[in-house]
């Protein structure tokens, strides 16, 4: 864009208003080379963004069934503590009765 604004001017001023239409033709071959390559550019941009992205999905996806592994294995564990065989184990049945048992 400022190539035809500055350049041209500058080209009728130091080569003279023959070289004009050359030079024009020059700009636009520069602007439109420009604009392909800016826009190869922002393609790469993104999928270099998508691929970020996507590795970041599959990060957190890992982390999440690595928790959910987790929890479940900590559903799983009972304690390894088993009360004396000498000593009644009790449960509480309601809020005012318990049941005691031996082994």
């Amino acid at each position: 864009g400022n190539i035809a604004y500055i350049g041209l001017p500058v080209v009728a001023a130091v080569l003279g208003e023959d070289q004009l239409g050359l030079a024009s033709l020059a700009v636009a071959l520069h602007v439109l080379v420009s604009m392909i390559l800016e826009f190869q550019r922002d393609e790469r941009i993104a999928e270099q963004q998508r691929i970020i992205a996507e590795e970041q999905f599959r990060k957190e996806e890992a982390a999440r069934i690595a928790a959910q592994v987790k929890y479940e294995e900590m559903l799983r564990w009972k304690p390894s503590y088993r009360p004396p065989a000498t000593e009644p184990r009790c449960y509480r049945r309601d809020d005012v009765s318990e049941i005691c048992f031996f082994n």
